[in-house]
């Protein structure tokens, strides 16, 4: 299995989730619920790390075919997005747990749409993301304190 154990506070949503789920923190804190999304939370685009693995491998592939000196910038993702209550709901069903969190607002982030960061991989690299980050499997040592 592979996953994500950080020293001190994680920086990502998913090991900070698992963290909050097993106990070790206290709850997890969503970072606004009125953005024009579907139920108001943040809309991100996970990738299964499998893919991400094979989007390096393809880049590389790709930048040896280009002549020197070269350079391209790759944002890799599946052209789905996901929102914190949509993740936060499917661990929680996969796993049999109560995930506590609260809501605070922070200010607007504005990124690129999940559809065209999909478009340049498909189209440069030759291959889109295959796995679905969704539903994540079930957490080791579910139901159990850590």
């Amino acid at each position: 299995m592979i996953g994500e154990l950080p020293k001190g506070t994680p920086n990502n949503l998913v090991p900070y989730l698992t963290q909050v789920a097993h106990g070790k923190r206290k709850e997890l804190t969503i970072f606004g619920d009125d953005y024009d999304t579907p139920d108001g939370t943040g809309v991100r685009d996970f990738i299964h790390v499998v893919d991400l693995a094979e989007a390096h491998i393809a880049a590389l592939d790709y930048l040896q075919k280009q002549p020197p000196p070269f350079y391209d910038v790759f944002n890799v993702g599946t052209g789905q997005g996901t929102s914190v209550k949509e993740l936060i709901e499917t661990f929680e069903k996969i796993n049999g747990v109560k995930v506590p969190y609260k809501t605070d607002r922070v200010a607007q982030v504005i990124s690129p749409p999940a559809g065209l960061i999909l478009l340049k991989l498909t189209d440069l690299l030759a291959g889109a993301p295959k796995k679905p980050f969704l539903p994540l499997s079930k957490m080791p040592g579910a139901g159990r304190k850590i």
